[in-house]
């Protein structure tokens, strides 16, 4: 898979936006269409080549999963304002009427996408996390290209493998939102979650404030956190990420026991569970944060009774990192209620039903 830089904010691709990219094409576009064209039931969504010489090769280049960040106008300035998957170049036969029918002019040459991810970097910030030495994308795109000079990229794929797992990654760090209606980012962070199967490195990743902080804290009654729509992505991914690490660590005969408990919407109080050498069931809970550390984490009060409950039987698993399958970091905590139980506190409480 490739990942393409495609400079879009000129006149004519700012005026494209809204028919294409930042919103699905509307269905009298979609009747224009060349009939022998097959396009995906539901939403579609594109974008396309000034038709040029080098963007010809560009689109026989490109490939379905390809990603693809553009760099747009928007209320942030010039900066890259979306990525989105290629979900099929068009062939060049058909590109002047598909063109046509999407943007009121045969001058493009089209392939859909799966729906666009809004993200919010300055070119700096995108090129200083490919080539932190400076220079390689660090300023504005001057064409389409597929991101392919490895010398330069060189520290990217030193800490992310290949240039694929990067974009993901990146992409999951800069999203600022999503498209309205029935589109996340999960789709495109498929990669970072087979990315973190296996053995997660264990370590100390609970790292609670002290002193005067903690205190002030305390006193106070802590505040509620807001919850982004992305910490539920998070959380999957940290759940998926523990799954997969049970069932590479846990002995053959135990690993058709483990069960994700919360995918199949059951709320017992915990994630995971699975049955140990002895037959007792093991519950496990998962918290996940993107950074290298936790603070602190929340227990709902389902959980922490749960976890009273079941005392030894129940495990909490924080993975720091998540996502991130060179750094990440589990640490597993056994009877967390009585573990942390000077640190537990309540700090929000519903009122009504």
């Amino acid at each position: 898979m490739s990942v393409w830089i495609i400079p879009a904010v000129d006149d004519d691709a700012r005026a494209n936006y809204p028919k294409t990219l930042i919103a699905p094409v509307e269905q009298q576009r979609l009747d224009r269409l060349p009939e022998a064209l097959e396009v995906p039931a539901g939403e579609v969504y594109a974008w396309g080549f000034p038709d040029k010489k080098r963007n010809r090769a560009w689109l026989r280049q490109m490939a379905p999963g390809d990603i693809c960040f553009f760099y747009t106008e928007g209320r942030s300035g010039r900066q890259y304002g979306w990525a989105a998957r290629v979900l099929k170049p068009l062939p060049l036969e058909q590109a002047k009427s598909v063109s046509s029918a999407f943007w009121d002019s045969e001058g493009f040459l089209p392939y859909l996408l799966e729906r666009p991810v809004e993200i919010s970097a300055p070119t700096e910030v995108l090129g200083k996390s490919l080539d932190p030495s400076g220079g390689y994308l660090w300023s504005h795109p001057q064409g389409s290209m597929p991101i392919a000079n490895k010398e330069r990229i060189a520290h990217a794929l030193e800490r992310f493998g290949t240039v694929e797992a990067w974009a993901i990654q990146f992409i999951r760090q800069h999203a600022v939102s999503v498209l309205p209606a029935s589109g996340d980012i999960e789709h495109v962070l498929e990669e970072v979650v087979e990315a973190s199967t296996g053995r997660i490195g264990l370590a100390e990743v609970f790292k609670p404030k002290t002193g005067r902080i903690a205190e002030e804290s305390a006193r106070w009654g802590g505040r509620a956190v807001r919850r982004s729509k992305r910490s539920k992505l998070v959380g999957d991914i940290g759940e998926r990420a523990v799954l997969a690490h049970l069932k590479a660590t846990l002995p053959a005969a135990l690993r058709d026991s483990v069960r994700w408990v919360a995918q199949a919407g059951e709320t017992p109080g915990w994630d995971i569970e699975y049955v140990d050498s002895d037959g007792d069931l093991i519950m496990v809970e998962v918290k996940s944060t993107t950074c290298d550390a936790f603070v602190s984490f929340e227990l709902t009060e389902n959980e922490l009774r749960a976890a009273q409950r079941h005392g030894d039987r129940y495990h909490l698993f924080l993975v720091a990192n998540c996502g991130n399958r060179k750094a990440q970091r589990l640490q597993v905590i056994q009877n967390p209620a009585k573990a942390f139980e000077s640190l537990i506190r309540p700090i929000t409480y519903r009122v009504g039903g």
